[in-house]
C-alpha cells in the first residue's frame, strides 16, 4: 500500500422495499475504480482508493481490503479494518455476513472478518512449516468488545460489563480484564464470533428492523516466536476488525 490510510467506498444496490416504491433510485454514477458521482443538483464527484460497485461480491472486495491486512500482521504490522455508514448501508454484511454454517471454508456470502482469518491461518500453518528448523510457533488470541452508551462490555464473557480502558507503554491501550481465547483453526474463531455476536445489542430503527446499536471491536494478537543463530526473537501483531454501529443522520 502506499499510504498507511486506504479508503474504500462499497455501493449498496437497492433492496426490495426500495424497488416497489416509488421515488427511490439510483442516486450514484460510478465514474471510475476510484471515482464516483453523486447525481444530484449540482452533481458532486468524490475519489477513493477504490469504489467497489454493487456487483462487487464479498470475496472480491475481500481481496482488495481484506488480504493486505493479513500480510501486514503476518509481517509483523498492527493492522485495523473498520465499516462506517449510515443505518442499513451494508456495514455488518460487510464485515461478518452470513456465518450461520461454521466449516472450514466460508461460504460466499461470508464477510471480511470469516474470510480474513481463513486467510490467516493458511498463512500461519504454511510458514510453521517452512520455519520447522528455526522452531519457528505462532500464537493467535482473540477477543471482542463492544462499546454501547460509552461503555465497553465483553462479548465473549458479557457478564463482564463497565470495563476501564487503560494505557501501558509497552503494549499501548488495552482495555482491562479482558477475555482472550487463544484459537488455532477457522472453526475456532467462527464459534468465537457466532457466539459472541448474538450477546450485541440491536434494535429497530426507521431503516432498519435489527440495526446494530453499539461498536465491536474484533482483535486478534499474533505472536510469533523462532531461533536463529542460537537468539530466541519473538514478533508481535495486532489487527482490528471495527464494525461501527449505523447512524440515521
Amino acid at each position: 500500500m502506499e499510504n498507511n490510510v486506504q479508503v474504500v467506498i462499497r455501493v449498496r444496490p437497492l433492496n426490495n422495499t426500495e424497488k416497489n416504491l416509488c421515488g427511490y433510485n439510483r442516486c450514484l454514477r460510478q465514474e471510475s475504480a476510484q471515482s464516483i458521482t453523486w447525481t444530484g443538483h449540482p452533481e458532486l464527484n468524490f475519489k477513493f482508493d477504490h469504489v467497489a460497485c454493487e456487483s462487487v461480491n464479498q470475496e472480491v472486495l475481500f481481496r482488495v481490503a481484506g488480504l493486505p491486512m493479513v500480510e501486514n500482521c503476518m509481517a509483523g504490522y498492527n493492522s485495523c479494518v473498520f465499516s462506517y455508514g449510515q443505518t442499513g448501508s451494508g456495514k455488518t454484511h460487510t464485515m461478518l455476513g452470513e456465518i450461520s454454517e461454521l466449516g472450514v471454508n466460508p461460504g460466499p456470502e461470508c464477510g471480511m472478518i470469516p474470510r480474513i482469518f481463513e486467510l490467516l491461518i493458511a498463512r500461519i500453518r504454511e510458514e510453521e512449516e517452512s520455519g520447522r528448523d528455526e522452531k519457528l510457533k505462532y500464537n493467535c488470541k482473540c477477543s471482542f468488545l463492544e462499546i454501547y452508551n460509552e461503555q465497553i462490555t465483553d462479548l465473549v464473557d458479557p457478564s463482564s460489563t463497565n470495563l476501564l480502558l487503560r494505557e501501558d507503554t509497552n503494549v499501548g491501550a488495552y482495555v482491562e480484564n479482558l477475555t482472550e481465547r487463544e484459537v488455532t483453526s477457522v472453526g475456532d474463531i467462527m464459534t468465537l464470533l457466532t457466539q459472541s455476536s448474538v450477546n450485541r445489542k440491536v434494535s429497530a430503527t426507521n431503516m432498519n428492523s435489527a440495526s446494530s446499536r453499539s461498536h465491536t471491536v474484533f482483535t486478534c494478537t499474533i505472536e510469533s516466536r523462532w531461533e536463529k543463530d542460537s537468539i530466541c526473537n519473538s514478533r508481535f501483531a495486532r489487527l482490528n476488525l471495527v464494525d461501527l454501529a449505523g447512524s440515521e443522520r
